[in-house]
């Protein structure tokens, strides 16, 4: 299986989908080493470029619901915990370059870091870019979130999803995500 950015056309492709808009992905059944030859190689290799040159653009932006899930996995101390739920503080964070985790804004009200959310794309966004947002039983922000990117840029929402057990488990209930491609992370 291999993604590119068009669908290529081919015999020996058993299926192609767009799994979102100029996104296809591509299924090839091996069944011999000698069907491993240069064509399929080209293939394989055109693909590995596209990932190559798209993965410093994927835009990794979040927030969530409470500080709480935060504190447990050590990514802030117990008084910022506290003090922050007290006020209301919501972390916008992001994945850096180097593939930490770090904390860009600090909001007050979860009304304030959805629209953060959507301030950053609106800012960063290529035009047409796929938009992914994941949300950890917090379905109701994700469509407001969807909404406000729509209103501000046009862009449609390409899919909703839940978050998996390991950020669930790190972010909590509530954590929002927002993925897309950018000029900068």
């Amino acid at each position: 299986t291999f993604g590119l950015a068009y669908r290529k056309e081919s015999d020996r492709i058993d299926a192609a989908v767009e799994a979102y808009p100029n996104r296809w992905t591509h299924h090839v059944m091996i069944g011999t080493e000698e069907e491993i030859d240069e064509e399929l190689i080209s293939w394989i290799q055109e693909a590995a470029e596209f990932a190559e040159r798209t993965k410093g653009k994927i835009c990794q932006w979040f927030t969530t619901d409470t500080l709480t899930y935060l504190k447990r996995g050590g990514r802030v101390s117990a008084t910022t915990a506290i003090v922050g739920n007290m006020l209301d503080i919501r972390p916008v964070l992001h994945v850096a370059e180097d593939g930490s985790l770090g904390s860009v804004k600090k909001v007050r009200g979860r009304k304030a870091s959805v629209q953060a959310l959507c301030d950053r794309l609106v800012q960063t966004a290529h035009k047409d870019t796929p938009v992914f947002i994941s949300h950890a039983d917090c379905k109701a922000d994700a469509k407001k979130l969807t909404e406000l990117i729509r209103e501000k840029t046009g862009l449609q929402t390409t899919l909703i999803t839940n978050v998996g057990p390991v950020i669930g488990a790190h972010a909590g209930p509530g954590t929002l995500a927002l993925f897309f491609l950018g000029s900068e992370r």
